[in-house]
């Protein structure tokens, strides 16, 4: 998804995120992009992380609607 940033996604169906930002704001933007002006189709969108992983727990903030990193530079983020 690093490399989704600025892409328009209004056709596809299937959205796969391999990399998730840390700003929740951010993950919006890019899922929003799948379902633009003319989209009819469901959208189906994934991750793949590892379990245990760092990106494991970025997911988790992105659901409470956190940001792991400011989470992580403010000393609040649970690492271990």
């Amino acid at each position: 998804s690093a490399g989704a940033y600025g892409n328009n996604w209004q056709h596809a169906n299937y959205v796969i995120f391999y990399e998730s930002p840390t700003d929740p704001i951010v993950r919006q933007q890019e899922e929003k992009r799948c379902h633009r002006g003319g989209q009819k189709r469901k959208v189906h969108i994934f991750d793949i992380y590892v379990k245990n992983s760092v990106e494991e727990k970025i997911l988790g903030y992105l659901k409470e609607g956190r940001d792991f990193f400011a989470a992580v530079i403010d000393g609040k983020a649970d690492l271990s």
